[in-house]
């Protein structure tokens, strides 16, 4: 952690790493919700899935938003 990071203290941010992230999104996902003060929800587990993502997945340079996280 960083000098900046020790002053702020940790109720200020919260550390995700992007491969812990990809390797195992639950529990990841479950942390961040908590820190934020919001609900963990399963669909977000599955953006891929939805109808926004979808839309924007059909232009070549978005292409890979359709498809889940990976390193």
């Amino acid at each position: 952690m960083n000098d900046s990071a020790k002053k702020l203290g940790p109720e200020s941010f919260c550390v995700v790493s992007y491969v812990e992230l990809c390797a195992d999104p639950e529990p990841v996902l479950v942390k961040l919700c908590e820190f934020l003060g919001e609900d963990f929800s399963p669909a977000m587990l599955a953006h891929q899935e939805t109808d926004s993502t979808k839309q924007w997945a059909e232009t070549p340079i978005h292409a890979k938003t359709a498809r889940p996280i990976t390193t």
